[in-house]
């Protein structure tokens, strides 16, 4: 993990939605980590559970989608 996805990371793992959102697209993109798509999910729906409309987005592509078996 890179130094700037440590720091994101530690704002998410306080709760940050911003931060939540941001490390969920980290992960589903494999930007400064290997991608995962059930990290990512993870990640957004914490941010998506605070109001993040972000996040809420993003849970819906892969409810739709079935991104890491997740289907609606």
């Amino acid at each position: 993990m890179d130094r700037d996805v440590q720091a994101v990371a530690r704002r998410a793992e306080q709760g940050d939605a911003e931060a939540q959102h941001t490390l969920g697209m980290f992960y589903a993109d494999g930007r400064g980590v290997t991608q995962d798509d059930k990290e990512a999910f993870r990640w957004y729906l914490k941010a998506a559970e605070q109001g993040n409309a972000k996040a809420q987005t993003n849970l819906s592509l892969f409810y739709s989608t079935g991104v890491g078996g997740h289907t609606g």
